[in-house]
């Protein structure tokens, strides 16, 4: 069938690649190089190769992967930033179980974002299986601190923990860890928000490549992209996104490694490089 429709087989890794990861999997990526797939215009441009498609999913992947690597270090280093300035020394490290640790904001429905962050807390941690987790459950008040906690918590749900933390010297504490000093620290919730949502883009493989970032946006400053590039215009683009976190891990690992790898591979095929700096909603 897609054969029919025009595509290019020649080194005969069609068969093998629909056997491995899916005809719809595959799908994603091919649409673009069909002529109008949203009006059910499904034939291929003259001259389409399956190998162009495989190497733009190859590198997706490739992106996701190295992606959850810089993702994790920015989760373990905000679970131990939390840790060390919500604690008192000394203390049970129960103060993130308590309601004057956030502020009390409201959803346009009027429901409490901190009730709501409490119970995903409580249902973090009641799900949680590892051993320091379940050692805490058990003994004396059942309580669990915040430095066993937080290996139970998931990053979208520390991310809303720095953004309603009350006290706005320890979110800036916090938020200094990231690079977010005085001028941007406004935009550091949004930030931290926005990679906890792309997490679960790559942790479940979903595409990254011409995916427009429509939803829990980060926001821009030019600290993020190499000199002389206009933040605004990658607005609602993954590499807005990823930009942001390539600026966290390098607070995290104070060098530019991370940051340098991502742009290695994703300008290492132009096309690669569009649909992540300029995703068309096809």
């Amino acid at each position: 069938m897609l054969e029919a429709r025009g595509l290019v087989d020649e080194a005969g890794h069609l068969p093998r690649a629909l056997m491995t990861h899916g005809y719809f999997r595959l799908s994603g990526y091919w649409r673009y190089f069909q002529i109008d797939p949203s009006a059910g215009r499904n034939a291929f441009l003259h001259g389409t190769e399956f190998l162009e498609v495989l190497d733009i999913y190859r590198l997706d992947a490739e992106l996701r992967n190295l992606l959850l690597e810089g993702i994790s270090e920015v989760e373990v280093a905000l679970r131990a930033s939390l840790i060390a300035n919500l604690c008192t020394p000394g203390g049970l490290g129960a103060e993130y179980l308590q309601e004057t640790t956030y502020s009390d904001r409201v959803d346009a429905r009027g429901r409490s974002h901190r009730a709501k962050l409490l119970s995903d807390i409580r249902d973090d941690i009641a799900r949680s299986k590892e051993r320091h987790v379940r050692h805490h459950r058990a003994t004396g008040d059942g309580s669990v601190p915040l430095w066993v906690a937080t290996e139970a918590m998931s990053f979208g749900t520390l991310s809303r923990m720095f953004g309603l933390l009350a006290d706005r010297e320890t979110q800036r504490r916090v938020a200094k860890r990231f690079g977010y000093d005085d001028g941007l620290f406004s935009s550091a919730s949004s930030n931290l928000r926005a990679v906890a949502v792309f997490r679960n883009v790559c942790a479940h493989h979903s595409r990254i490549w011409n995916r427009p970032v429509q939803q829990d946006q980060p926001r821009l400053f030019s600290g993020a992209f190499a000199p002389g590039v206009r933040p605004r215009d990658f607005v609602g683009a993954p590499w807005g996104v990823i930009s942001v976190l390539g600026h966290m891990v390098m607070q995290v690992r104070n060098d530019t490694t991370f940051a340098d790898a991502v742009h290695r591979l994703v300008t290492s095929n132009s096309l690669y490089w569009q649909g992540v700096s300029d995703p068309s909603d096809a």
